[in-house]
């Protein structure tokens, strides 16, 4: 990111979904902008920017890394195939991780602080989110589960929004 700006990006695919770069490139996916409104999609683009300047993104490439070394030492340290293959996938799967709860919470705050630092109203953030839980639920749910698997329940994450966007709410008030 330079000069703390942003760069986005507009991926012409029906896929729902965005993602951010640790220098400031953010990637929306057209399907996205096709599924939500402007102040939804504020939102996404806002918990985007949320990843990058909570450094979330090279966190995890940090993690990635680690787990990289973790299976070259399982693969080195055996000659059993099977034993290799199958401590490479136990690894994996506890070494790998996404976002962790708390870093989604934390972007989500990001992207509800600039709907309404960008004059929109609070509640579309966890719209937002309730249209993630509506496409879980329908004939898109395989491609959303995939893309947002990695990601606290959606649900969860509307309710907490809608706590904290009664703040924001009230914060907004008393600056007008």
């Amino acid at each position: 990111m330079q000069d703390g700006r942003f760069i986005i990006r507009v991926i012409k695919e029906e896929t729902i979904n965005a993602h951010a770069y640790p220098d400031g490139n953010i990637r929306i996916y057209s399907g996205l902008m096709d599924y939500m409104d402007d102040d939804e999609l504020t939102f996404f683009i806002g918990h985007e920017m949320g990843h990058v300047v909570h450094q979330h993104i090279l966190k995890q490439y940090k993690h990635d890394m680690q787990v990289e070394a973790v299976k070259k030492i399982v693969e080195a340290s055996s000659k059993d195939t099977i034993i290799r293959n199958i401590g490479r996938k136990v690894f994996e799967k506890y070494l790998n991780r996404a976002y962790s709860r708390s870093e989604e919470y934390e972007a989500d705050i990001y992207g509800l602080y600039f709907v309404v630092k960008n004059g929109y109203m609070p509640e579309s953030a966890a719209r937002a989110l309730d249209k993630l839980v509506e496409l879980n639920k329908g004939e898109r749910a395989c491609l959303v589960e995939r893309m947002f698997s990695t990601h606290p329940e959606s649900e969860a994450r509307a309710k907490r929004i809608r706590k904290n966007a009664k703040l924001q709410e009230m914060l907004c008030t008393i600056k007008h």
